[in-house]
């Protein structure tokens, strides 16, 4: 077998399949199944290179596949599920309601005709996860309800812990939403069961971790209880320790982990408790947090922020936020800065992140929000991100 994320496998795999699919009528028993494939290869594609044009194929293979599959077929709702994960796919670089909408269709079709487990539960959290991306954009409580309790059934039997960690992400947004400290409880249960249930060796563990931490800081902020925070902090100690020093995503985690010890030391992180991280720098990091790059005030010729500390400790590109920043546009300005990283083809090493055009990536992903729903009249929603570096 290839890897995956080999261009040229990829492309050869999206060759072989549209032949597949070619070379048969609609009525050939593998029909479905070669066009539900041959949407995924494509959705591969698009996430190793970023090409919009993979996304539309993606969508109108799976839709070809769901037009051909017949009301009483079983592979059905197997083939809705694909449908509606190639919509919430494009939906997360187009901003387009039409898509996240046909999604959430396709997906609540896929889970009422699924017969039983172990698919109606992979179909719930693929249904919960939809309608999180909508709630996301339109912060309409109904959505982030109907989350709570696709990714609550989804994880009935308490031994995945991917439904788990689904469950306590789900259950702390709800409780941004509507400040709900029952929502809280849950969700430090289901992240500890997540935990629990992943095992030390787990590719993601760390981001279990994580979650869970960020549930018992939420829980510490409304209880005040220093048991909640003493946890949250060894937590995501954690997750860096099992987290190489060049992934991407340990950015993220020693941003979690400042916020842990800033909330337990009253107010003060030092560059020493950044480098008692145990980590060896790298070449960029997202800070994406509230105020990554903001610092103190007594010494305005001698402050240290969160992102300057990162470029003491040896990172060389830093983004961080002079302000507090919307959760959605976080994660879309975040990711649009990540997807021009990877699109770069013109990198010593070849295609891949190239941490060098961090400052171009974030100016041309900056002014692509500003022309989104008249943000650029809202500039507190994309001003606060700037990078430093070289």
């Amino acid at each position: 077998m290839r890897r995956l994320d080999d261009p040229a496998a990829l492309d050869e795999a999206v060759e072989l399949l549209r032949r597949a699919v070619s070379a048969v009528s609609a009525n050939h028993p593998d029909h479905c199944g070669w066009l539900v494939n041959l949407s995924i290869a494509f959705r591969l594609r698009f996430g190793r290179l970023g090409d919009p044009a993979d996304l539309d194929a993606t969508v109108a293979a799976a839709r070809e596949a769901a037009a051909a599959a017949s009301a009483g077929a079983p592979f059905r709702p197997g083939v809705l599920s694909a449908l509606g994960n190639a919509l919430q796919t494009r939906f997360g670089r187009s901003d387009d309601m039409a898509d996240i909408d046909d999604a959430i269709t396709a997906l609540q079709e896929a889970v009422a005709l699924a017969v039983g487990p172990p698919d109606r539960e992979r179909y719930l959290t693929n249904l919960g996860l939809a309608h999180q991306a909508r709630f996301g954009r339109t912060d309409d409580p109904a959505d982030i309800d109907a989350a709570v309790s696709a990714h609550r059934s989804s994880a009935t039997g308490r031994t995945d812990p991917g439904r788990l960690n689904n469950l306590s992400t789900a259950l702390q947004i709800r409780t941004r939403r509507y400040c709900g400290t029952a929502d809280l409880d849950e969700a430090v249960t289901a992240g500890r069961s997540a935990v629990e249930c992943a095992g030390s060796p787990h590719p993601e563990r760390p981001g279990f971790l994580s979650t869970l931490g960020l549930a018992l800081k939420a829980r510490f902020d409304e209880s005040r209880d220093p048991a909640d925070l003493d946890e949250a902090v060894t937590t995501h100690r954690d997750a860096l320790t099992a987290t190489p020093a060049r992934h991407p995503f340990r950015p993220h985690l020693l941003s979690n982990y400042a916020e842990m010890l800033r909330a337990r030391g009253e107010g003060t992180v030092s560059v020493l408790d950044i480098a008692a991280a145990q980590h060896d720098g790298g070449e960029f990091a997202f800070l994406s947090a509230c105020k990554s790059a903001t610092a103190g005030i007594d010494l305005l010729d001698e402050s240290v922020s969160l992102a300057t500390a990162l470029h003491y400790v040896g990172w060389r590109h830093v983004v961080g936020t002079l302000w507090s920043v919307w959760d959605a546009d976080a994660a879309r300005i975040t990711q649009g800065v990540y997807r021009r990283l990877g699109n770069r083809t013109s990198h010593p090493a070849g295609p891949g992140l190239d941490p060098s055009a961090a400052a171009a990536a974030l100016h041309h992903t900056l002014r692509e929000y500003r022309s989104r729903d008249h943000y650029d009249r809202e500039p507190s929603r994309w001003a606060p991100f700037i990078h430093s570096g070289p």
